[in-house]
């Protein structure tokens, strides 16, 4: 054997042994060290949090803050007449501020320009018959005249009166055709509220009144009549009762009578109801419809 080539294996296994030891030696001595920086790291964090909750926070006063806010300022701008809630005769104001936002409100002023109109009263040429309007002067009973004296004589005249700027308290009179603010023209009308259910108004009556007028009733509406107030009835259900007659021997259980429709209207049709017994009670029904009605 040759003795310059020794085999090595053996010294490499002692060397590798020897690595293995000192590394667990390492491990075993700094170990402890290790674990307790870690644990130092985190009890770090650990008493961070504790402090922001156990903190006591000092409410800091407005000159220790100085905070220097831009001032508020407004101006008013004009709107339009009877806006935002206020009257016909104020026009509305609202607040214009800068920084935007800053301030709002909303103001009511009553201006000359808002009153370029007269206001709708409730006079209108001539009082109704229940409240005439007496006799003054140069006018006569139940009618009106405007401020100027100026008589309503025209059966659509109303008086319509300013109630603020340079006009303020004047009247004057037109005509009036509308039925603005749920009121009627001033043009006098049948008092068709007075009708029943069932019941019109001729055709063509109460178109030249001088008032209001009640209705009248009749059962023919032939030759309309612009000055009366006509009503009809449309449909009547006249009724008889009687009483079925006893059984008598040899003979039958009739009993004979007659009914018609009144005058100026016309049979449309007929119903019995009731018992058809002997002795039991019934009622003939006719229907009976007026001409005049569509």
């Amino acid at each position: 054997m040759n003795p310059f080539f020794r085999d090595k294996r053996a010294q490499s296994t002692i060397e590798m042994a020897l690595v293995v030891v000192l590394v667990i030696l390492g491990v075993i001595v700094t170990g402890p060290y290790v674990l307790r920086s870690i644990n130092a790291h985190f009890k770090l964090w650990d008493d961070s949090v504790q402090d922001s909750f156990d903190d006591h926070l000092i409410q800091a006063t407005k000159e220790q803050i100085n905070i220097i806010l831009p001032p508020c300022s407004c101006h008013w701008v004009a709107g339009s007449c009877g806006a935002q809630g206020c009257n016909k005769t104020e026009r509305v104001y609202a607040k214009a501020c800068t920084p935007s936002g800053c301030d709002l409100g909303y103001s009511c002023q009553v201006e000359d320009s808002c009153c370029s109109s007269p206001v709708r009263t409730n006079t209108c040429w001539r009082s109704p018959s229940s409240a005439p309007h007496p006799a003054t002067g140069t006018i006569p009973a139940g009618f009106h005249a405007c401020g100027s004296g100026a008589l309503l004589t025209n059966v659509k005249d109303r008086v319509f009166q300013y109630v603020c700027g340079t006009g303020g308290n004047q009247q004057v009179c037109q005509q009036d055709t509308t039925t603005a603010d749920g009121d009627r023209d001033c043009t006098p009308r049948c008092r068709t509220e007075e009708l029943p259910v069932g019941a019109i108004l001729c055709p063509g009556d109460g178109t030249t009144l001088t008032d209001d007028m009640s209705i009248t009733y009749v059962s023919d509406c032939s030759g309309a009549d612009g000055t009366q107030c006509r009503g009809v009835v449309c449909i009547l259900t006249p009724a008889q009762d009687f009483t079925v007659a006893a059984v008598i021997a040899n003979s039958t259980n009739n009993q004979s009578f007659s009914m018609c429709c009144a005058a100026g209207y016309a049979y449309v049709s007929s119903a019995l109801s009731g018992s058809g017994s002997p002795g039991g009670a019934a009622t003939l029904t006719l229907t009976c419809k007026n001409p005049s009605c569509p």
